[in-house]
């Protein structure tokens, strides 16, 4: 670094003393913001000198020893890295979370996204934007006059938590991975709200607490790559030890969670669909994020976790989503193959098929169902119809001990390409545990109230239409994403949870499909 933070520093006090660079705003009772600007820092790049701004917004608690939260917002159309500031889109989200027991610090990141004066590795940009900032916090926490309001004390750097909102995600999770590498293990958590992934995922990934937000309809990230890492833990990483959650946003756009982004997204539009307006997407988040954030920081249970975040949207959400977790302490149940003569499913109006999800269309044997997915490993699943009231679905599971866990997982989607399913009749079954000595037990599903099995209306299109080279590739206009319904143990009552010998799936309503990716304990 050209400027050293001795100097930082220097310019941060000169700067308060005669020109009042923290401005402070409109504050809730015990809460302060500020408005701030530091001067600048820098580093070098193939010998070239790389200036950026220290401007951001921060939210102190009326507390000490708060948890911190940096966001980190995304790249967008700048025209001065020094004038644009994004970073102020978040005071919504900053004046939240400080009013819940968060310093929260929004900091400007445009010159990680800048190709001026030289193109730079990305990543790495955002490190060292980070890294001033964080020592400039970790100075003032330790009772040095960097900003205009007294720090001493009041931040937890042993708590660290990111938010990065589109390729603020990406760099979130790169920072958290870096600084794990480093050997510092501060951070608890990672929010990542609509992000994209511009370096393979696996460059990025790592095993922190981790939650995505998936807008229905991002006009940026219109293939909803964040879904990646929730595709990524369920099939791939068996030994990760935190949980990770996602929250599909009914009727979401990208940029409406920033305040400094205005109108809807541009890059990628949907015709006929109704979105929620910019108050309830930010509205949204700031529950979202103070739900995932105390749980990871106030050492809340995993039944908290489950009720908050893993089943439907509680009443104090001023939206709907579709919510997904997967937790550490999991133990596969179903995982679909070709084996089908091993399901018990010899009736004529049902239909169990195998098929994959795939990148390539030619493997894509699931389709026109479309969940949003994008790994070089095919995604196994089954396919499950029936009519005439035909579904009885047995996995067999051999006097399986449950007695370890607490709560069942499905891994599913209601299938709209089908005739079977629509508006107008909700699909519904049951599940069914039958124990070692005879006694079964069953728990209801149904469209109505379970969000996984919620039907997204969606139109088949040819995705080469005007191709004439390839093939017709048919697939669902709009995503149905494969959630967690989870239910807990305790709702199968007067079982011998010592041994399990089988789960069916037991139709109510008369007809129905569904796409299923796997059954789980917790």
């Amino acid at each position: 670094m050209k400027k050293t933070l001795t100097y930082l520093i220097m310019i941060a006090l000169i700067c308060n003393l005669l020109f009042g660079c923290n401005k402070a705003l409109p504050k809730p009772e015990g809460v302060t913001l500020l408005d701030f600007q530091l001067g600048e820092s820098s580093t070098f790049e193939q010998d070239t000198e790389i200036s950026y701004p220290l401007d951001g917004l921060l939210g102190i608690p009326k507390g000490d020893t708060n948890p911190v939260v940096f966001i980190l917002h995304g790249a967008h159309p700048v025209e001065d890295v020094t004038e644009t500031r994004y970073y102020k889109g978040f005071e919504y989200l900053v004046r939240h979370l400080a009013e819940n027991g968060y310093l929260a610090i929004s900091i400007n990141m445009n010159r990680a996204y800048s190709l001026e004066p030289i193109e730079g590795i990305e990543s790495d940009r955002a490190y060292n934007i980070f890294k001033d900032y964080y020592s400039l916090l970790e100075k003032a926490n330790s009772g040095e006059k960097i900003f205009s309001y007294d720090l001493t004390g009041k931040a937890n750097l042993d708590q660290i938590n990111f938010i990065g909102h589109s390729r603020g995600g990406d760099n979130s999770l790169h920072l958290t991975k870096t600084l794990k590498e480093q050997g510092n293990s501060s951070v608890q958590s990672v929010l990542l709200v609509a992000p994209p992934f511009n370096s393979p995922l696996e460059e990025a990934y790592t095993d922190i607490p981790t939650g995505i937000i998936l807008p229905q309809y991002d006009g940026d990230v219109a293939t909803l790559n964040g879904v990646e890492v929730f595709n990524y833990v369920y099939l791939l990483d068996s030994n990760r030890k935190t949980p990770i959650t996602s929250a599909f946003l009914y009727g979401g756009d990208h940029g409406q969670f920033n305040t400094e982004l205005a109108g809807r997204d541009v890059l990628f539009t949907y015709e006929n669909v109704t979105y929620i307006t910019p108050t309830e997407q930010q509205d949204f988040l700031k529950q979202y994020a103070t739900d995932f954030l105390n749980h990871f920081n106030f050492n809340m249970t995993t039944t908290d976790l489950i009720e908050t975040l893993g089943n439907v949207a509680p009443p104090r959400y001023p939206v709907d989503f579709m919510p997904s977790i997967r937790l550490p302490e999991e133990k596969k149940l179903v995982t679909p193959n070709k084996n089908l003569a091993a399901l018990k499913e010899n009736r004529p109006n049902l239909l169990v098929e195998y098929a994959e999800m795939s990148i390539v269309p030619t493997e894509d044997t699931i389709a026109p169902f479309n969940h949003p997915y994008a790994l070089s490993e095919n995604m196994p699943l089954y396919r499950i119809s029936w009519q005439d009231n035909a579904l009885e679905l047995t996995f067999p599971m051999k006097n399986m001990d449950f007695t370890s866990f607490n709560y069942l997982s499905l891994y599913m989607a209601n299938n709209p390409t089908v005739l079977l399913n629509d508006d107008s009749t909700p699909i519904a079954f049951e599940i069914e545990l039958l124990d070692m000595n005879g006694h079964k037990a069953s728990y209801k599903l149904d469209a109505l109230k379970d969000s996984a099995l919620r039907y997204i209306a969606t139109p088949i299109v040819n995705v080469f239409e005007g191709m004439d080279d390839f093939s017709p590739y048919w697939k669902a206009k709009y995503y149905t994403p494969l959630s967690t319904q989870i239910i807990p143990l305790s709702n199968f009552s007067n079982l011998d949870f010592r041994g399990i010998e089988s789960i069916t799936l037991k139709g109510i309503s008369s007809s129905g499909s569904i796409i299923l990716g796997g059954i789980d304990l917790y």
